[in-house]
């Protein structure tokens, strides 16, 4: 699993980018693959890799709740 930020989302479009932590690639997130998850630029989320029609896609994304109030 990897994590990451998404850098841009358009849920109208149903599709959007995400920038991985560790090597600040950028991978798209097609909408389907989102069940029910609301994302905006700035989320930090979780995600796997797969490789589909000759482009690496993120699946399987996962909404990390970020708890700042105490």
């Amino acid at each position: 699993m990897h994590t990451g930020v998404i850098r841009f989302f358009l849920p109208k479009k149903g599709f959007g980018y995400v920038i991985k932590d560790d090597s600040l690639e950028e991978y798209f997130i097609p909408g389907k693959n989102l069940r029910n998850i609301h994302l905006k630029k700035g989320d930090k989320i979780s995600f796997e890799l797969e490789k589909k029609n000759n482009q690496i896609i993120a699946t399987k994304v996962q909404l990390i709740n970020n708890k700042t109030n105490n």
